[in-house]
C-alpha cells in the first residue's frame, strides 16, 4: 500500500511539473502577447524616452515585433526598470525567459501560501490541488504573458515573510503586489491595516522601498510625469493599433461587461448592480473578520471585493484569487455534507467556464461561483466552530490579529 502510495505522489507531482512547462511552452509558441509593451517600454527607457508616451512607444513596438498593437505603458515608473535587464537580450530569447521566470515564480508562490496558511497537505493531494490552481489561474495568465503571475507570487511572499516577520522582504512585497492597483488595491489596504495595529516595521519598510524605488526612477527616467495625457487610458476600453488608432472596442471580465453583454442590462441599472455588490462584498470581508480575525481570511474576502467591482480586470489578473481557492480547500473537511457538494459544485463550474467560455466577459462567471464557494465555505466553517484562528498550533501565529 505504502508502495502504491508513493508511486501515486510521485505521478501527481511529475504531471502538475509537466503541465506547468507545457503551458509556458504552448504560451511560447503562441507568438507573444503582453510581454512586448513591458520590453518595450524598457526598450524607451534606454534610449532615453519616456515609456508613458505612447507617440515614442508605439514605434519601439512595431520595431520589435513588426505592428504597433495595444500596449500602453501605465504601470508604475519603477516597474520598466525591472525589464532593462531583457532589453540585454533579443526579443524573443526574452520572452521565453520572462515565461520560464513567471513559470517558477508560480511554483515557488503555491509553496509560500501553503507554508503561510500552515496547510497540512502533501503528497498526491498537494500536487492536485498546486494543478487546478494552474489550469484555473496560471495557465491563461501564461498565455497572456501578463503580471497576475507576478502579483501572486508578491502576495504569497508577503504573507510569509509577515509571519516570520521578515520586514524588509514584506515590505517589497507588498510594493510589488501594488503594481496593479486595479486588481489589488482594497486587498493592499486590508495589508496596510493589519501591519498598521501588528507589524508597523513591515510598513515603513514598504514606504522606504516605494520612496527609493520612485527617486531611481526619476533618476533614470528624467521626468518621466512629463508627457501628453490626451487620450491616456485609451488603451484600457479600446484596442488600438498605435497611438489615436482605434481598431475595436475592448470587452472585459467585469461586472459592467458580464450584465451589458450576458444579461442585456446597461446604465443607469449595472451601476446599481454593482453598488449592491460592492456593499454584498464589504459585508463579506466584515463577516471573514470578525468572525476569524485572520489576515488571509479577510484577505481573500477583500479579493473577492476587488474582482466583483473593479472596472478593468481580465482573467489573467484572476491568479491572485488562488488565495481564496486554497482557503476553500483547505477547509472543505470542516463543512457539512451539503455545504460540502454545493462548493465543490460551484468549484467545479468555476473551473469548467475556462473550458466553454467564447468572450471575456464570459470570464464573470469564474469569479461568481469562486465567490459563492467561499461565501458558503466562510459560513460553513463559521458554522462549524472551525476557524483558523481556533485551530491547533495557530494561536500564536502572527496572520492571526
Amino acid at each position: 500500500m505504502h508502495f502504491r502510495q508513493k508511486h501515486l505522489d510521485f505521478a501527481a507531482k511529475i504531471t502538475f511539473l509537466f503541465l506547468l512547462a507545457g503551458f509556458v511552452l504552448i504560451a511560447y509558441a503562441s507568438g507573444g502577447v503582453d510581454f512586448r509593451g513591458y520590453y518595450g517600454a524598457a526598450v524607451v527607457v534606454t534610449r532615453g524616452g519616456n515609456p508613458y508616451d505612447y507617440t515614442q512607444l508605439a514605434p519601439v513596438l512595431e520595431e520589435i515585433t513588426g505592428f504597433a498593437g495595444n500596449n500602453p505603458y501605465f504601470y508604475p515608473p519603477w516597474f520598466s526598470l525591472f525589464f532593462i535587464p531583457f532589453t540585454l537580450l533579443p526579443f524573443q530569447i526574452a520572452r521565453l525567459i520572462w515565461l520560464v521566470l513567471n513559470g517558477g515564480l508560480f511554483y515557488f508562490g503555491l509553496a509560500f501560501l501553503q507554508a503561510a496558511l500552515e496547510w497540512k497537505v502533501d503528497g498526491w493531494k498537494k500536487w492536485t490541488v498546486y494543478l487546478a490552481a494552474t489550469l484555473s489561474f496560471a495557465a491563461y495568465c501564461l498565455r497572456s504573458e501578463q503580471v497576475g503571475i507576478l502579483l501572486f507570487f508578491a502576495l504569497a511572499l508577503g504573507l510569509l515573510a509577515i509571519k516570520r516577520r521578515q520586514y524588509a522582504v514584506a515590505g517589497l512585497a507588498l510594493v510589488l503586489f501594488v503594481t496593479k492597483p486595479s486588481v489589488t488595491l482594497p486587498a493592499a489596504g486590508i495589508i496596510v491595516l493589519w501591519l498598521v495595529y501588528r507589524q508597523r516595521r513591515s510598513l515603513l519598510w514598504a514606504a522606504g522601498w516605494t520612496a527609493g524605488l520612485i527617486l531611481l526612477s526619476s533618476v533614470v527616467i528624467s521626468k518621466w510625469w512629463q508627457f501628453d495625457r490626451s487620450g491616456f487610458g485609451r488603451g484600457l476600453a479600446y484596442a488600438l493599433d498605435g497611438p489615436d488608432q482605434i481598431a475595436a472596442v475592448r470587452v472585459l471580465s467585469t461586472i459592467y461587461d458580464f450584465l451589458d453583454f450576458v444579461l442585456g442590462v446597461g446604465p443607469p441599472f449595472h451601476y446599481l448592480i454593482a453598488t449592491a455588490l460592492a456593499i454584498s462584498g464589504v459585508a463579506l470581508v466584515l463577516v471573514a473578520w470578525r468572525q476569524s480575525r485572520y489576515l488571509p481570511t479577510t484577505l481573500s474576502a477583500a479579493l473577492v471585493l476587488t474582482f466583483l467591482v473593479t472596472p478593468y480586470a481580465l482573467q489573467y489578473d484572476y491568479v491572485v484569487l488562488v488565495l481564496p481557492f486554497f482557503w476553500i480547500v483547505m477547509h472543505l473537511a470542516a463543512l457539512e455534507n451539503t455545504l460540502r457538494a454545493m462548493t465543490v459544485g460551484l468549484l467545479l463550474f468555476s473551473f469548467s467556464v475556462l473550458i466553454w467560455q467564447q468572450w471575456s466577459y464570459q470570464g464573470y462567471f469564474q469569479l461568481l461561483a469562486l465567490a459563492g464557494a467561499f461565501a458558503l465555505t466562510l459560513h460553513g466553517v463559521a458554522k462549524r466552530s472551525a476557524l483558523p484562528a481556533q485551530t491547533p498550533g495557530s494561536r500564536s501565529a502572527p496572520l492571526q490579529a
